[in-house]
């Protein structure tokens, strides 16, 4: 096509390309041996190029501070390179169209999250805690037979700080490597994951009802398939990740009138091509809390209300 742009350099100022006010005052006429044309959008405010068949925006990556929603961490590799400290940073993940949001990182620091494996952790947390030891989880009536959905109590869905559509593009393959969870919940006469036959089980952030009647596997495993890439611990977020599944692993299984914690530690490391999301956990589901003495609460965001449990059922993102 020719030339299309004169006077490109001016001296001591940088580089000017000719402005084009919108798509339909593009210059016309051009093939692949003019690949590599650039101008600006006036209208768009951003610079385009043709690539020998059409042209294209430029898409810009500012810095990746993540001190402010304006420069969100969009890559953790690069935001590596910065050599940053643990802290809450401003994250839109890789492929995300939503606003940025704020969380707490771990970089090789376990204070926050007690992980001491290492790496870049991201923590997401429930928006709430769910229930309480004066209003408990009960009374679901006719919902005590684990076998099917409709005889099977379910919590309702828990929801996140953060938006979901933010935690999926977090969780996409290839953005992370592991997630780990703590999940703590209470029982009074109410038995838990351990127990056996499915009475206590869960639904995945990926929607799934990882039950017996709903994908004849589990995420602890007791008396049906584990869940692929899953496995648990019962005494710290760095495991051993052992899967014990004996009755009473869980002590809400004594289903006794005294009210017991039980606080797993999973952990999810995705098999290679798979999308699935067990974890976070995003609801439960019990067949044990369908009279007025069979109770169960769940402290995500507080230490059990006062009482002995640690609560803060954290979820950490392993991300580089």
């Amino acid at each position: 096509m020719g030339l299309l742009i004169s006077d490109l350099v001016q001296a001591n100022t940088g580089v000017k390309v000719p402005p084009y006010n919108g798509t339909s005052n593009y210059p016309t006429g051009l093939g692949a041996s003019d690949a590599g044309f650039i101008i600006y959008d006036s209208s768009k405010k951003t610079l385009v190029f043709w690539n020998g068949t059409d042209w294209n925006e430029c898409d810009f990556v500012g810095p990746q501070g993540g001190t402010s929603q304006d420069e969100p961490i969009v890559d953790f590799n690069i935001w590596l390179n910065t050599n940053p400290t643990s802290g809450s940073y401003w994250v839109k993940p890789s492929g995300y169209s939503g606003a940025a949001e704020q969380v707490y990182i771990a970089v090789n620091d376990g204070s926050q999250s007690g992980i001491t494996s290492g790496g870049v952790w991201v923590r997401i947390r429930y928006a709430q805690s769910y229930y309480s030891r004066s209003d408990a989880w009960r009374g679901q009536g006719g919902l005590s037979n684990p076998a099917a959905q409709n005889t099977t109590a379910y919590s309702g869905n828990f929801a996140f700080e953060q938006e979901e559509a933010w935690i999926s593009a977090l969780l996409t393959i290839g953005n992370f490597e592991e997630i780990r969870q703590i999940f703590e919940s209470w029982g009074y006469g109410s038995v838990g994951w351990t127990y056996g036959s499915g009475y206590m089980e869960s639904r995945g952030f990926d929607d799934v009802d990882y039950t017996r009647w709903g994908s004849n596997s589990n995420i602890v495993g007791k008396d049906y398939t584990r869940v692929s890439g899953m496995s648990h611990s019962t005494s710290s977020i760095n495991g051993a990740f052992s899967n014990p599944t004996s009755r009473n692993t869980d002590p809400t299984d004594n289903n006794d009138s005294t009210w017991r914690v039980g606080r797993f530690y999973f952990r999810y490391v995705p098999p290679s091509g798979t999308a699935s999301l067990p974890l976070p956990i995003k609801g439960i589901w019990n067949a044990d809390v369908d009279g007025g003495s069979e109770q169960r609460y769940f402290p995500f965001r507080d230490s059990a209300g006062g009482w002995t449990g640690n609560g803060d059922s954290n979820i950490w993102v392993k991300v580089a």
